[in-house]
């Protein structure tokens, strides 16, 4: 299940970033509600490094000031998924 697997990584990434003062995300926030994971239809990327790149709507998962966040998936996470 890719949307899980994702997902997992993600909400740990935001979290990460949230402890370390690097940004501020709206992961256990409930104002406006906690972070449920990826959609079906995220929008996604591939980079020139040919790593998957989870990108966010401005204020979707975060406040404006954070602009359209986007988050490199490592290969480690989708090696297992990956056809």
């Amino acid at each position: 299940d890719y949307i899980k697997k994702l997902s997992e990584y993600i909400t740990a990434e935001m979290k990460r970033q949230n402890e370390k003062g690097e940004n501020t995300y709206w992961v256990d926030d409930p104002t406006f509600g906690p972070f449920k994971g990826i959609k079906e239809n995220q929008n996604f990327y591939i980079n020139n490094d040919g790593r998957i790149v989870i990108c966010f709507d401005k204020y979707e998962v975060a406040p404006g000031s954070s602009g359209s966040p986007e988050f490199v998936i490592p290969e480690e996470v989708v090696k297992d998924i990956l056809k």
